[in-house]
């Protein structure tokens, strides 16, 4: 199987361990691309065809879901699976991620485990 090809964005790296933990308990091989902004994700995607985009909501100026939006209207990556990670997000929030067809993953204990189950659930089964 060839590798997957994961696009993170995330303004820092304190998620980055649990990211690539779960990427790496997946049994699936994969590149993964760390890009810090929006603002160069949006441009680095026209270049680039991800598996699938994981996003971290809290990033300065441009935040996860307004990253997601953008993404969406990129007619090369709209059917790329997306995970949006977040500590807090309400649940009209929520809803707006989901309906942008988005999966949205809480930062918790258990965020390691529940993205693991979303990447199996996409690359896996």
């Amino acid at each position: 199987m060839k590798k997957k090809n994961i696009l993170l964005i995330d303004s820092d790296k304190s998620e980055m361990q649990v990211i690539l933990k779960a990427l790496e308990n997946v049994a699936v091989a994969f590149n993964c691309t760390w890009v810090r902004t929006a603002d160069h994700a949006l441009r680095f995607l026209h270049n680039y065809y991800p598996d699938m985009i994981l996003i971290d909501d809290d990033m300065p100026r441009v935040n996860g879901i307004n990253c997601l939006e953008e993404i969406k209207r990129l007619k090369s990556v709209q059917d790329v699976p997306v995970i949006l990670y977040s500590s807090r997000l309400d649940s009209a929030s929520k809803e707006r991620v989901t309906a942008l067809g988005a999966f949205v993953c809480q930062k918790n204990n258990d965020m390691g485990a529940v993205l693991e189950a979303k990447l199996k659930e996409t690359f896996v089964n």
